[in-house]
């Protein structure tokens, strides 16, 4: 007998289950005779050639099995977070997915998820904030700490305001890059740093890169 497994996702594949009775093979309604040597299988667009071995056949059935599995299973996951520092265009992709997931899931969770680290909205040195447009920080991706903090006053190295200037940005444009030095979480260093926002439902929602 065919593992469940095969006969599950290959319904158009057909082996007779007795293999001193081996006689045909049906593929997509197609039967072969069995003085025919070699035969093609095919489950969508794949295709493989076997000899008239119903133990060969077996193995490379489940072998089939097993990358159509593995197939549907990588198509479902995330991409794997590349080497080295974030870009700009992934800083804009991952505001865009942020803004996207805020409408769908609704602030409570959407939040809940953009302050978890190692998450979904979490890449490298790449991660989603969240304000109200009065600086109120409802979100972090780096630093839960500053979630639920007035930080309309507060300043990075140089003295620069940088969430009031964000907010003020905010108000007057709907995406914008803004420039100011904070700590990198990969490097544990103070870092010049680029953040892209893009505001929503009067709120900023932002993630940035480092510059070195």
């Amino acid at each position: 007998m065919l593992p469940p497994a095969i006969e599950g996702i290959a319904q158009n594949l057909w082996v007779s289950s007795n293999a001193n009775e081996y006689q045909r093979i049906k593929v997509q309604k197609t039967i072969y005779s069995k003085g025919q040597n070699r035969k093609r299988l095919s489950a969508g667009n794949l295709g493989i050639a076997l000899n008239h071995n119903p133990k060969e056949i077996v193995m490379r059935a489940s072998l089939l099995t097993v990358l159509t599995v593995g197939s549907l299973l990588w198509a479902g996951q995330p991409a794997l977070a590349a080497e080295g520092n974030a870009t700009r265009d992934e800083a804009v992709a991952m505001v865009q997915r942020a803004a996207k997931h805020l409408a769908s899931a609704g602030q409570e969770k959407a939040f809940t998820d953009f302050s978890t680290k190692g998450g979904s909205f979490s890449d490298r040195d790449l991660y989603v904030v969240v304000y109200d447009l009065n600086g109120k920080c409802l979100a972090h991706g780096a630093n839960e700490k500053l979630i639920g903090k007035d930080l309309i006053d507060a300043e990075d190295i140089d003295g620069k305001l940088y969430i009031k200037e964000r907010m003020d940005m905010a108000k007057t444009n709907k995406s914008f890059w803004q420039e100011y030095k904070f700590t990198n979480p990969t490097s544990k260093k103070v870092e010049p740093k680029e953040m892209y926002c893009q505001v929503e439902s009067n709120l900023a929602v932002c993630a940035g890169i480092y510059k070195k």
